[in-house]
């Protein structure tokens, strides 16, 4: 099992509120800052990150590049976390894509989650951020489940998953990550 997630012209008052727009977008948590990081996780754990480019999360969104461009994508992380036990949690992903606005995130979201839903199922989950779903996958033999949460604040859409031994990984493992990820995406 694996883890996998304009400009008018005008006069002052338009350059105002553009250089407005300019520095609260340059103020921006990037992707890299809004993930789960190594010393967050439990002892035992490494590392690899990744950057999704555009046509990287075309694909695994199921549409056109034009269309992640064209929605205001600007950037994504993913982080996965493993160790070599294949007991308890095991492995963590962390996922977050940049829009330019809330409404290129939202849309994602809904790409994200009904992508997800092909392969996992709808669990209860709390809300965090502006929207949010739980997530639960069996393996096929029943030993392991991932759950996770796709999650969206502002123009940031995330993903947090963990995969476990049954019994050892509920969506309870997920939400604080979820919130800790939902916190600095601002």
């Amino acid at each position: 099992m694996s883890i996998r997630r304009m400009f008018a012209p005008g006069g002052l008052l338009a350059g105002a509120v553009l250089a407005a727009g300019l520095s609260a977008a340059l103020a921006a948590a990037p992707p890299v800052v809004v993930v789960v990081h190594l010393p967050e996780v439990p002892k035992g754990f490494t590392a690899k990150s990744l950057t999704f480019t555009n046509a990287t999360e075309a694909k695994a969104l199921s549409v056109t590049k034009a269309q992640v461009v064209g929605h205001g994508r600007i950037t994504g992380v993913e982080t996965v976390f493993t160790r070599g036990k294949v007991t308890g949690i095991f492995e963590i992903a962390s996922i977050v894509s940049q829009y330019k606005t809330p409404a290129g995130a939202a849309w994602e979201f809904q790409k994200s989650y009904a992508g997800s839903l092909k392969l996992a199922k709808s669990t209860a989950a709390p809300k965090i951020g502006d929207q949010s779903a739980g997530l639960v996958e069996a393996s096929k033999d029943g030993k392991y489940l991932q759950y996770g949460m796709v999650f969206r604040r502002g123009a940031y859409d995330m993903t947090i998953a963990l995969v476990g031994v049954k019994g050892t990984v509920s969506i309870n493992s997920a939400v604080p990550y979820a919130r800790l990820m939902a916190s600095r995406a601002h």
